[in-house]
């Protein structure tokens, strides 16, 4: 017996209510949207890593705190490179895209459409889990230097 969403599915996919494109379009924009938060939030917190690291705080960071704030930063660092590139990869997917709809060299233009598509993918999940990573060693820091800071 089919669920209700099985049910809707089956309806919609007779009347065809929405259109491939415009899924597609949305999919576009859900992924430069991801892109764009990932890096913008990687680049404040290379910020606040760097000065963390290059200021004096008191109490002084121990060895522990320091190693932890590298290591976020060193993702966090990673997480801007991976966006940088899957926002360049994704450029290149869809001009090869159209360079092949085209009909510009298609034996050359579709295979590199693919490889760029490789590369976006491999990008936006290196970006999430340098993210997630760098966001934990984060978390870490704060309840490092919690346990060190004196009672007021």
């Amino acid at each position: 017996m089919p669920t209700s969403n099985a049910k809707s599915r089956e309806e919609d996919e007779g009347q065809g209510s929405v259109p491939a494109q415009v899924l597609y379009d949305r999919s576009r924009t859900a992924g430069i949207e991801l892109f764009k938060h990932l890096t913008t939030l990687a680049t404040a917190a290379v910020g606040v890593f760097f000065f963390a690291l290059s200021t004096k705080v008191e109490p002084p960071l121990n060895a522990d705190q320091r190693l932890t704030v590298i290591v976020a930063l060193g993702f966090m660092m990673l997480t801007l490179f991976c966006g940088i590139c899957g926002w360049m990869a994704d450029g290149w997917f869809y001009e090869s895209w159209a360079r092949y709809v085209s009909g510009k060299e298609p034996e050359t233009n579709w295979p590199t459409r693919e490889r760029a598509n490789l590369m976006r993918k491999t990008f936006v999940w290196l970006a999430i889990v340098s993210f997630l990573v760098g966001a934990l060693a984060a978390v870490r820091y704060v309840y490092l230097r919690l346990a060190t800071v004196p009672a007021a």
